[in-house]
């Protein structure tokens, strides 16, 4: 027997969280590592589109 499958909805913004925390890590890392400041802002941009464009297609 074939099940349904999990509609994109569901999935999408659990995707997002899970991909926005690991830039926010990435950038704390690069930060704590001594980089320079202007990567830091961009690590922090970056996840910030990313959870505004994952949540604006699921709404």
């Amino acid at each position: 027997m074939q099940t349904a499958p999990t509609p994109a909805a569901d999935t999408t913004p659990r995707l997002a969280r899970a991909v926005a925390l690991r830039l926010f890590a990435a950038a704390a890392l690069f930060a704590l590592a001594g980089a320079d400041i202007p990567l830091l802002i961009l690590g922090l941009t970056g996840t910030w589109l990313f959870l505004v464009t994952a949540n604006r297609r699921t709404a």
